[in-house]
């Protein structure tokens, strides 16, 4: 059996010592330790005193040591004031709610990367004490993500319950990829709480913010956070002009009774969807092939191709000039291209106010995918705190990239 001193520097203890080995068996070690100090003072006069009044044992759970959990049998003093007769019980900052905090912090970061049960087998504790270090943590990450300051904000929204519209707004740090809060509900009441609740300089240091296609974002970011540049994301507008071509393919597709099938459309249907710039001589062939015999598919191919063009320009005037001549081409062909274009004419100012910055919701997005991945993880949540706590912990982020001046 290793000696007492031997002890209290293998297991790494800070301001205790081992006073013995209480049990060292294969499924378990215990320890008895105190602390190193003899003198605290009195916590109602402030003069220290060294007379022990009583001794508690206290069990304090510590990370496992060589796969084995490890107790330690903490003999906790109280000690009586010479001066006042008040008795107080000594304090350790190692040890916080008969854990110590190495331990808690062990669990916290499994937790990353495990299911809450999982990480409690690990290390020998109730799942409810896990949770509530959890959302202890969670509380501190929300608190501390607040008050940093924030030059992109990124919007969007998730539904936390399939199928039942429980949506939630996530907003996320652009430059840092991280999840500053998770707000319940998705409206102009919602985001508009959330921005007037921060302080003006934070509000003021947010330049870039990015959104969907959400009346109710844009009201909050107008009244809350004028001075900032309104990016709509690309991808959704992107995505009501892909629509639009799907839309036209289909129709192409669908043929009079009788009259034989062109599969040529159908197979390529993923052809379709690629841009200009990125189509090879023998795909160009075949494309030519499918708009000669369907003419109508190939003139709202050619309008989508046009307003990729408005997001592959490298400067503001170049997309304004592509804009326009996407109008051109658009009252010359006499099609009808649906809500893509009424949206697109709505929101025109912010989708075009990608090019100053080139601002996305990617970051954003990802996080989505964390928490998908999270929710499958944990075989969902039924509790929006958990849930809200262990995305705050999954979603931390990277570090900020470096300009190229810094």
């Amino acid at each position: 059996m290793a000696a007492p001193d031997a002890m209290t520097i293998r297991l790494h203890l800070r301001a205790m010592r081992v006073l013995d080995v209480v049990e060292d068996v294969p499924e378990r070690l215990v320890v008895a330790v105190a602390a190193i100090s003899g003198v605290i003072r009195c916590a109602a006069c402030g003069f220290k005193t060294a007379k022990v009044h009583a001794t508690r044992k206290v069990k304090v759970a510590d990370l496992p040591v060589s796969g084995r959990p490890l107790t330690l049998l903490w003999h906790r003093r109280r000690f009586r004031c010479g001066r006042c007769s008040t008795t107080t019980t000594e304090a350790n900052p190692f040890v916080a709610d008969r854990m110590t905090q190495r331990l808690a912090r062990a669990v916290v970061r499994d937790v990353r990367d495990m299911t809450v049960l999982a990480v409690a087998r690990r290390y020998g504790l109730s799942w409810h004490r896990v949770m509530a270090l959890v959302l202890a943590e969670g509380e501190l990450l929300a608190r501390h993500r607040r008050r940093r300051p924030c030059r992109v904000l990124l919007v969007d929204e998730k539904s936390m319950r399939k199928g039942q519209g429980q949506f939630s707004t996530i907003l996320v740090d652009g430059d840092r990829g991280r999840v500053v809060a998770v707000l319940k509900g998705r409206s102009a009441d919602v985001l508009g709480g959330f921005l007037a609740r921060q302080s003006p300089a934070w509000r003021k240091g947010v330049s870039v913010v990015v959104t969907d296609m959400a009346e109710c974002y844009r009201t909050a970011v107008r009244k809350w956070l004028p001075d900032a540049r309104h990016v709509v994301d690309r991808f959704h507008v992107v995505r009501n002009f892909a629509k639009v071509l799907v839309s036209a393919r289909r129709d192409a597709q669908r043929t009079p009774r009788g009259r034989p099938h062109d599969p040529k459309v159908f197979h390529n249907r993923f052809l379709l969807m690629k841009r200009l710039d990125r189509l090879s001589g023998e795909e160009m062939a075949t494309l030519g092939s499918i708009f000669d015999a369907h003419p109508e598919l190939g003139v709202v191919w050619g309008l989508v191709q046009r307003f990729h063009v408005v997001f592959c320009a490298e400067t503001e005037e170049a997309a304004n000039e592509a804009v326009a001549q996407l109008t051109d081409a658009y009252q010359a062909a006499g099609v009808n291209l649906g809500s893509a274009i009424t949206s697109f004419c709505r929101w025109g100012p912010e989708s075009l106010n990608f090019h100053a910055g080139h601002a996305t919701n990617a970051a954003s997005e990802g996080v989505n995918g964390k928490i998908e991945v999270l929710e499958r993880m944990a075989y969902g949540f039924r509790s929006r705190a958990n849930s809200v706590a262990r995305v705050l912990l999954v979603c931390s982020g990277h570090p900020p990239a470096l300009s190229p001046n810094s």
